[in-house]
């Protein structure tokens, strides 16, 4: 039978793109190791009670997850084990002690036996501290290929906000709580003025919203598209996403919604980017993400400059 796993699934699962989409990741678990917690009883003793952790691997990378409790019989009976084919049907990403773990509520196994697909190695990504983003220009993007041969390069750049794409803004979401945090999933509209949410397989009344914006900026030298997701579409804006829907399709203000937009445009950001080449089908693509964006202090970005052409004039 032949396997195709979900190319870049473990990147997608560490870095929370996941999140602005409906995946559902075929991997292959390459490990499996046991381990015991403690469940208390109605007499007020604790059973100790074992679970799994396994590793899961998209034929390149892997990661660290833990298997629900209510799906250990799936190890128990020998349907799950080292080399099967897996499809996660339900899961978090959560962050323990600043590592991911992910967290599988619910899981098919496709193929109980496989052998191991590929040379995986641990995924290296840590999210950058402040010193790892490298000051360029909106131009080296290209010039220089940033983004490419499997690399994720992480760049400080100050651009002007030329232009915002108004149609889909943002994106309707999951407000169910899972864990410590809301799934955040795309919900789709019932027909009857509730929400699905697919991955929680629940309907509720009313659904949350979050920001998927399409930003032109520019420096001086050159243009390009970035996108902001979540909070830092708010970090952008200065509204919540709903708050913004609200206004433009609820209350149908138009004028305030442009002065919302309008209150945007033509201001310089220190934009911190995530450049990373992605595959549509055959074609490639290189894509900025804005990881944090803060509004230029000219008092401060003179400052910043001046360090920076003094540390030039010294090579």
């Amino acid at each position: 039978m032949a396997v195709n796993l979900t190319a870049g699934a473990i990147w997608m699962l560490s870095t929370g793109e996941w999140q602005t989409m409906d995946l559902k990741p075929v991997l292959q678990v390459i490990d499996i190791l046991a381990f015991q917690t403690q469940t208390p009883t109605e007499g007020g003793e604790e059973n100790m009670r074992d679970r799994y952790r396994v590793l899961l691997s998209d034929g390149y990378f892997h990661r660290q997850g833990v298997l629900s409790a209510n799906r250990s019989e799936l190890v128990t009976s020998q349907q799950l084990q080292k080399g099967s084919i897996v499809k996660l049907t339900k899961f978090l990403c959560i962050t323990i002690r600043e590592r991911i773990i992910i967290k599988i509520i619910d899981l098919n196994v496709i193929l109980g036996e496989c052998d191991i697909i590929g040379d995986p190695k641990p995924f290296p990504h840590q999210l950058p501290s402040n010193n790892q983003f490298i000051w360029k220009t909106l131009s080296q993007i290209k010039d220089e290929k940033l983004g490419t041969f499997g690399n994720t390069d992480y760049i400080t750049v100050n651009a002007t906000i030329w232009y915002i794409k108004r149609d889909n803004f943002c994106y309707t979401t999951c407000p169910i709580i899972l864990g410590d945090r809301k799934c955040s999933k795309r919900v789709v509209n019932n027909g009857d003025g509730r929400w699905i949410c697919k991955k929680c397989d629940q309907i509720v009344d009313e659904c949350d919203y979050r920001y998927d914006l399409q930003l032109h900026i520019h420096d001086h030298t050159g243009l390009t598209w970035v996108n902001a997701y979540g909070e830092t579409g708010e970090e952008i804006m200065g509204v919540s996403a709903k708050d913004l829907y609200l206004l433009k399709h609820e209350d149908e203000d138009e004028d305030a919604f442009m002065e919302v937009v309008h209150g945007v445009l033509f201001s310089e950001y220190k934009f911190k980017l995530k450049v990373k080449e992605e595959f549509l089908g055959d074609e490639a693509r290189v894509r900025s993400i804005v990881v944090k964006a803060e509004k230029i202090k000219y008092s401060s970005n003179t400052k910043n400059l001046l360090v920076r052409v003094s540390s030039v004039s010294n090579v």
